[in-house]
């Protein structure tokens, strides 16, 4: 069976995890929470979620930026770097790829009106 990181964070609460882990499971792929390496897994989910904290890609704090999560930007960073390290899939969503992009050096607009 084919399983894939699925970090969250510790605030996360589960009625945002259930969609992750049921869609995972649908297509036969074992989603593994609570991971502090991808070492021995086949890939990396990088779910939606809260705002990046802007430090990550080197911008101040825009006074419509969500609530932050630090922790779970610090564990995702680090799995990020090494699932591309090791050259595992990785499939961002929503927040996932804005943590992606900012991780290989882009920058966010953090506020846009009307969205």
């Amino acid at each position: 069976m084919i399983r894939v990181a699925l970090p969250f964070g510790s605030s996360t609460p589960a009625s945002k995890r259930s969609p992750y882990r049921n869609a995972l499971g649908g297509a036969g792929i074992q989603p593994v929470e609570n991971v502090t390496t991808v070492a021995g897994l086949d890939g990396l989910l990088l779910a939606g979620g809260s705002d990046i904290d802007p430090a990550i890609y080197g911008a101040p704090r825009h006074p419509e930026t969500g609530k932050l999560d630090h922790d779970r930007d610090s564990l995702e960073t680090v799995l990020l770097r090494e699932a591309l390290e090791r050259d595992l899939p990785v499939l961002a969503i929503c927040r996932g790829l804005q943590l992606l992009n900012a991780v290989l050096g882009g920058t966010l607009v953090q506020h846009i009106e009307g969205h």
